[in-house]
This record gives structure tokens, sequence and C-alpha cells, in this order.
């Protein structure tokens, strides 16, 4: 018998909404030159590679710079078209396959957050949720245009399978309990960033927001936005499911192979669960070909972040480190400075160049923990979020510190000996620090569809538990100071409102061209 959540989730598929703007033989269809949609692609590119965003969060990212740059830099309100020729000329929409009527329902998706934005610029308080309003239209259009309708169905059917089988934390009341598990089931299924998870809990709370056309209505989702928005950062910064969410890997991986064998099949994916033998054929043949994906994918993310680590440490060595050994140490010590340049990409080339794995024995424990969660017969229980009483993680907390000054310590140390100056030490171990929680990250999506086991030999545990405050670090820097990209920022701000002026007046006027050159030829 199929467990009731997978059941529930199997029943509702008659729900789910498939596209609502295909384009009709009539409709008047959003058109770029070739020229200017690989001249755009290739600016996209260029783009993330000086940016740190993941993957599968860059459409939503780039939408989000659109809107930054018409509503806040430019201050215009009417970005439906603009935004999507823009999507077509980067490569995140087809060619000339996209109906221009679709502006109007972008643009009437913008006018309810342009509301909330007057609403909170009338409080003097826009400045503080600018960022997060832009994320939230940028999500909803976003959701518009790639609709992914089976995404919150499988996370329901997620969090009602784990809900019960985690230890619960006394200091959380069952409601937050309750949010804290679909927080971490969103990040661990979907891998929702912080901005996607405000986004969707505020759209918990502001159910008929989709639908919502009256004024009044908006005014008054307005009026609460601002405080609830602060309720749910809480929620989404708290540790439990920060802690939870790793927990959830084994589970996650479960599930996004059934909703993707939704999403494939649609209503015939009960009948192909039902027999068993050909359900476990389909698994076992996507995961091979998944396996070989994941790999490519990685590879391209580890040379991305390989160029990345490069040329800003290329930059900041002649813009900081060269200047302050010529003019403050009346010498340069060739060796460090130029360790400094090419260590980094070359650990994190290391570091991501080959990873592998069992595949053969990972499918074997994916096919069984599937059959777990399709007949309900899961026993072990999840622990909680938080892990022992405040004396033990206490007691942890110091012997972590005193094991993060030792590891940096030695280093440091490592890096005198070398001639190292202040300077060259901060940068190396800024460097570091990034490139240990880059690799990590890029290691970690590579085994994307590996299960955890719990099968870790004893170097891959001490290997991690060496690393662990350098990763930290990184993951702390990366989050917290680096969103100041001095690339992104010069990109954002100076290159790429003129650049998308020129991209647009080419684009005319190559259309210009082409009107002109038929009207001479039918001359």
């Amino acid at each position: 018998m199929i467990a009731e959540p997978i059941q529930t989730f199997l029943d509702r598929l008659s729900e789910i909404r498939r596209d609502t703007w295909t384009a009709n033989p009539t409709d008047h269809l959003v058109q770029v030159h070739s020229i200017t949609s690989r001249t755009g692609v290739f600016y996209e590119k260029l783009r993330y590679l000086v940016d740190d965003v993941e993957e599968h969060l860059i459409r939503r990212s780039a939408i989000g710079r659109i809107l930054k740059r018409s509503l806040v830099l430019e201050n215009k309100g009417n970005v439906g078209m603009m935004l999507l020729t823009e999507l077509v000329s980067g490569g995140y929409l087809p060619n000339n396959a996209i109906p221009e009527k679709i502006a109007a329902n972008i643009q009437a998706i913008t006018n309810k957050y342009l509301v909330i934005r007057q609403i909170l610029r009338d409080r003097n308080e826009l400045t503080q949720f600018q960022k997060i309003l832009i994320s939230c239209v940028a999500s909803e259009i976003e959701a518009f245009l790639y609709p992914a309708p089976s995404d919150d169905l499988i996370v329901e059917a997620l969090y009602h399978t784990v809900k019960d089988r985690i230890r619960r934390s006394d200091a959380l009341s069952p409601e937050e309990f309750n949010t804290q598990v679909y927080i971490a089931a969103r990040r661990s299924l979907l891998k929702n960033d912080n901005k996607a998870l405000i986004y969707a809990l505020w759209r918990r709370v502001t159910p008929n927001w989709g639908n919502e056309t009256d004024v009044g209505s908006i005014r008054l989702v307005g009026e609460q936005f601002a405080r609830t928005i602060r309720g749910i950062e809480s929620r989404v910064d708290d540790d439990f499911n920060l802690h939870l969410t790793p927990k959830l890997r084994n589970q996650s991986i479960f599930f996004s192979l059934l909703k993707e064998l939704v999403d494939q099949y649609g209503l015939e994916a009960k009948n192909i669960i039902s027999n068993t033998s050909y359900f476990d054929e389909l698994v076992t043949e996507n995961l091979k070909s998944k396996y070989k994906k994941q790999s490519e994918r990685s590879r391209r993310s580890g040379w991305r972040a390989v160029g990345y680590v490069f040329f800003t440490k290329i930059i900041l060595a002649f813009v900081i480190e060269l200047p302050y050994e010529v003019f403050f140490l009346k010498g340069i010590v060739y060796p460090a400075f130029i360790t400094n340049i090419v260590f980094h990409p070359l650990l994190l080339l290391a570091i991501t160049w080959r990873i592998r794995f069992d595949e053969a024995d990972n499918t074997g424990f994916i096919l069984n923990g599937l059959h777990e969660v399709l007949y309900g017969s899961i026993s072990k229980p999840i622990s909680g979020g938080r892990r022992g009483g405040s004396f033990v993680r206490g007691l942890f907390t110091v012997l972590y510190g005193a094991m993060f000054l030792g590891i940096f310590y030695a280093i440091i140390s490592l890096l005198q000996s070398f001639n190292f100056n202040i300077v060259s030490i901060v940068l190396f171990l800024l460097f570091l620090t990034i490139v240990s929680y880059f690799g990590l990250r890029i290691r970690f999506n590579a085994k994307r569809w590996k299960a955890d086991s719990g099968t870790d030999g004893a170097f891959v545990t001490l290997w991690n538990l060496l690393t662990l405050p350098l990763v930290s670090m990184g993951q702390w820097f990366i989050r917290r100071v680096a969103t100041v990209n001095l690339f992104v920022l010069f990109l954002d701000f100076i290159i790429e409102t003129p650049f998308k002026l020129l991209l647009s007046t080419l684009d005319s006027f190559i259309s210009y061209l082409k009107e002109k050159s038929e009207e001479t030829y039918n001359v």
C-alpha cells in the first residue's frame, strides 16, 4: 500500500496547472537578431563568471538584476516588454517563440509590487526592504515564465513524510517546529536560498496574492509587508532548520526522483509506481544519466570558480599586495608574490578535478530508500536541528574554537617561514578559506545524487575535521562580506546599463537595415 503522503501527492496531480502562455499561430513573438542574441549570451556568461550564484538561481538572479536596473537605477515602472526582450537576448528564453502579449502579465505582476514599494517609501522603510521586494517580484515572474507546478506538492509530501520522525525541540512551539521542518524540506529538496524561502513563506501567508487584482486588497497586503517579512526572516535564519537540512539529504534525493517522474509522465506516474520492476528500471536509467550530467556540470562549475578566483586574485595582487611591497617594504618577494597568485586557483582545480563514488552501490541504496518512502516502511528517526544541552554545546564550541585557532596559527607560521608579509598572509588566508568553501560546495554538488549511507572512512572524516574551520570561514565571508563584489558592482553600475542600451539600439538598427533592404529589392 502506498504511503499516505505519496498517495496524496499523486491524487493532487490533476490540480497541476500547465503552461498558460503558449504561443498561438497569430501571436506576435519576441524576436531579436542573432548578433544581438550572441552578444547578450556572451555578456551573461561573462557576468556570471565573476558572480557567486548557484546555477539553479541564475534565472531569478537575471530577472532581479533587470528589475533592479529598471526600477531602482533608471526609475522606470514599465518593465514588461523590456524584461522579456532582455531575457530572450540573454538566452534565458527561446528566440522567436515567446508571445509579446505576456509582457502585460509581467507588468501586472510588477505593478502589485510597485504598490507595496510606494507604501514602504512613504514609511521610510524602502531602503531596508528594497532588496527583498525585488527578489519577491523576480521570484513571482520566474514562476510565471518557468512554471514548476509540482514543486510545492512534492515539498508537502516530503514534509509530511519526515515531520513525525524528527526529534522535537522543547524550545519550539508545535507551530514553529512545523515551520522549521517545512523550511528545511525546501532547503534540502528544492535547494532554496534565503530569498526563495522568504518568498515561499510569504506566499503561504498571502495565498490569494497570485490572483490579486484589487488595489485595496493589494494595499492591505502592503501595509503588513514589513512586519510579515521581519517575522519570516527570523524563522529562515533559525539554527534549527539550518542544522536539520543536511539530515534530510537522503529523503530529498528520493523525493526529487519522484518529482521528476511526475514531471515527465504526469498522471501516468501512478501506474508506473504500481509496477515495481518497471519503476526500478526507470529510476536506474535516470540515475545513470544524472551521474554523467552532474559530473559535467560540476566540471563547468569548477572551471568557472577557478576563473573567478584567478582573476580576482590577480586584481587584488596588483591593486593591494604589489603597491604595499613597493611603497612600504621597498622590495618585492617574488616567490611569495607569485605563490599568492597561482596557489589558490591550482588548489581549487585539484580539489574539483576528479570526483568519484561507487555509482552501482549508490543506485541500490536509493532504490531501497525509494521503496521505503513509497510504502511507508521507514522507521528510523531523524535527529532534530540541535544536539546536546547547553553545557555540552558550550564544550563543543570551546573545542572547535581551539581547533580553529590552532589551524590558522599553523598556517600563518608556515607562511611567515616563507617570508610572506602581513598583507600577503591576509590575502592568502582569505582566498584559502574561499577556495575551501568553493571546493567543498562543488564537490557536494558533484555528489548531488549520492545518498548518505553513513560509511565514510576514517581518512574522509579526519580531512573534513581539519578543513572545517577553513570552510566555515569561507562560507561566512561569502555570505556576509563578499556580497560587495567589486566586479559585480562595476558591471551593474558602470557597464550594464549602457551595454543593454547599446544592445537594444543595435537590434533596432539591424531591423531597420533589414526593412530598408527589403524595400530596395522589392522596387
